[in-house]
């Protein structure tokens, strides 16, 4: 995989967890030596982590135990929940480009 070492980890995993179809919190990268690059490193450049060129890198697929509880989408008003519209719109806004 090419990528400039300005890039920072967070980018550079996305890019990688795209290839595995995953999405990035469910991907561990190991650098040579067993380094694991931590997720406190996500905002740093590639070369501030000190990743060499054509250094190699293991990835690997993580399970995070997970417990989200249930919530309704529709109160009994039969309309969106406040929770559920700020999510709605939130997504809307990360997802979405100038063609919507």
């Amino acid at each position: 995989m090419r990528i400039y070492s300005n890039a920072t980890v967070w980018e550079f995993k996305k890019e990688v967890a795209k290839q595995f179809e995953l999405a990035p919190k469910y991907l561990k990268l190991e650098m040579s030596g067993s380094r694991v690059i931590k997720e406190t490193e996500n905002g740093k450049t590639l070369a501030q982590l000190g990743l060499k060129s054509n250094e190699q890198l293991t990835a690997y697929k993580i399970y995070v135990e997970e417990e989200i509880p249930n919530a309704p989408l529709i109160g009994p008003d039969g309309k969106l929940t406040e929770k559920a519209r700020a999510i709605f719109n939130e997504w809307f806004d990360m997802y979405s480009d100038e063609n919507g």
